[in-house]
Parts: C-alpha cells; structure tokens; sequence
C-alpha cells in the first residue's frame, strides 16, 4: 500500500483504491460496532466485470484489447450497478455492522490485506485529514 505520490501506474492506483474503499469500509464497520450503533449495516460491494469507459482511449495496447472484449463478456452498467442494490443483496438488516464483502450479491471472501485492522485505521485516518475535517466535526 503506497501512501506518498509516486509515478502514476493505472492497474495499481486502481487496485489500491479498491483496497481502500474495503478498508475505509470495514473501518466505518468497527467504529460503528464500537458506538454500540447497530441499526447500520455497512458492507463492500463488487459487481463484478462491468463495461465501463475506464480504459477507453487509455493509449495502453492491452487496455484497448481488454475494452474491445469486455463489450461481449463484461456485464453492462445497468446490470453491475444492480448489483450494489443493497435490497437486492441483501434482503434484510442485520444485528450488527457486519463488513461484509460481496461480489455479484454472494459473501466472499477478501485479501489478508483488506482485513487488516492497522490499515484499515490508517486509510481512515488519511481520509479524515484529506477531506479537512476539523476535530469538531468528526464523529469517531
């Protein structure tokens, strides 16, 4: 996990900010636990292979080919964004913030790296300071 600019890679900055939305979540996820707030369930989603415009005139030869293929095998927008439908996956609350990880609307499972808690408190941290919250206005 890289935290200082460094040369601009797109698979690996894309990577890493999924990463990133799975651990800021599982943070969200513990601290809610932690306020003893458990009418809130928070969980990561993928949809899975969705054609999207992300590699879309990349100039990167294996990008182009990968968008040539994704318009038959890839699931479209409308498809993939019904996948985040938390009604859709998930039916019914929970009894806690549980920070699942879905893919296509099924548990799975994620990286050691997603599920580690140091990280996950770092990217939380990062983000709070990012957004310029000041100390009043954070909650946790």
């Amino acid at each position: 996990m890289h935290f200082k600019n460094r040369t601009y890679k797109f698979m690996k900055s894309y990577s890493q900010s999924k990463l990133c939305n799975v651990l800021f979540t599982n943070e969200l996820a513990r601290l809610l636990d932690q306020k003893g707030i458990k009418n809130v369930t928070v969980n990561s989603l993928h949809p899975g292979a969705v054609k999207t415009e992300i590699v879309k005139n990349s100039g990167i030869l294996w990008m182009e080919i990968i968008a040539i293929i994704s318009k038959f095998v890839y699931k479209s927008a409308k498809l993939g964004a019904q996948t985040t439908n938390p009604f859709g996956c998930f039916g019914r609350r929970r009894e806690k913030s549980q920070e699942e990880y879905f893919v296509d609307c099924k548990i799975a499972p994620t990286s050691d790296l997603a599920k580690n808690e140091n990280l996950a408190r770092k990217v939380w941290q990062i983000s709070e300071k990012e957004v310029g919250l000041t100390e009043k206005e954070k909650y946790f």
